[in-house]
């Protein structure tokens, strides 16, 4: 990091929170963060995309599907278990009670 830009230390904030620093430039990131605001707030932002992309399947990142689809089966296990409560039938018993005469009448005058 350096001591008097800003843009030079916000660049070594990617690489402290992904624990990639040697430890004196990880010393230098923790002494910055202490003074400078701006650069604790884009810590937590960083830290927030960082833990998003972690909950992120590697096989994900694979070009085109995996041989076996993998991802495609835990999608459709995923949907399996989120199910939705059926939609209503339009009509419900209304309109099966309604149906019933018409069916005997019509098995009478065939039959």
């Amino acid at each position: 990091m350096s001591t008097g830009g800003e843009p030079a230390d916000r660049e070594a904030l990617g690489g402290y929170v992904l624990g990639v620093l040697d430890p004196d430039e990880t010393c230098q990131v923790e002494a910055h963060l202490g003074t400078c605001a701006g650069c604790r707030a884009e810590e937590t932002l960083l830290r927030e995309v960082r833990r998003a992309l972690d909950e992120i399947p590697p096989e994900a990142f694979l070009e085109g599907p995996p041989g076996d689809d993998l991802l495609l089966q835990r999608t459709l296990r995923r949907m399996r278990t989120e199910r939705r409560p059926p939609a209503p039938r339009s009509g419900g018993p209304a309109v099966a009670a309604a149906a019933v005469p018409r069916t005997v009448r019509a098995g009478v005058t065939v039959g």
